[in-house]
């Protein structure tokens, strides 16, 4: 909110603070805020354009057994649910649900890349070795019509997508503020890319 506060004005932006997001202006703030205003979608963190970066195994289940290997584990049902992702080791009884199961890859460093219109608008360091270390280049072609945020982490094998994330549905890991606002306006801009992507 803060760098909304800071150079939306300079921007020639107008802002409102309020309890309800407003349907047809940007809402900043938490998944529960937005998602009112956001268009109707499914959740996605692996758009069929970005399995090119994932070597990992990587499935889907519904659950309802105890789980023979250790597997990263996040509930499908919603960009953020109650359920907490991480690592779920060999004996863990797994609810029946909607899961998405992916095995552990050792992550040197991971960071979160914000697109807007099919370009990287900025980067930011998301946790690792080295917080200083630039993130690396992408060698991927975005849709134009593309906006949100994309996990890469360096692993020993390589660069290794982690997941991906609508604009409203991630924390920011930037360092500039209005590189925040011109992001959230134009990833907002491209909300219809995840509506069309189901």
């Amino acid at each position: 909110m803060i760098a909304i506060v800071l150079h939306a004005g300079a921007l020639g932006l107008e802002y409102r603070i309020t309890e309800e997001a407003i349907r047809g202006m940007i809402p900043i703030g938490t998944v529960e805020y937005c998602l009112p205003v956001a268009p109707a979608h499914r959740v996605n963190f692996f758009p069929e354009f970005l399995t090119r970066n994932l070597r990992r195994s990587v499935t889907t289940t519904t659950g309802g057994f105890t789980m023979l290997n250790d597997w990263f584990v996040k509930d499908l049902n919603g960009w953020k649910t109650e359920f907490e992702t991480k690592l779920y080791t060999f004996g863990y009884d797994l609810p029946r649900g909607d899961w998405l199961l992916s095995k552990p890859i050792k992550m040197v460093n991971e960071w979160r890349y914000y697109i807007a219109d099919g370009k990287v608008i900025t980067t930011g360091w998301y946790r690792g070795e080295d917080e200083n270390k630039p993130a690396p280049a992408l060698d991927i072609e975005f849709p134009k019509d593309f906006g949100g945020a994309v996990d890469f982490a360096e692993t020993p094998g390589g660069m290794e997508l982690i997941e991906t994330h609508a604009p409203f549905a991630c924390g920011w890991y930037g360092e500039e503020h209005i590189d925040y606002v011109y992001w959230q306006y134009f990833a907002w801009q491209n909300l219809g890319w995840w509506v069309r992507n189901k």
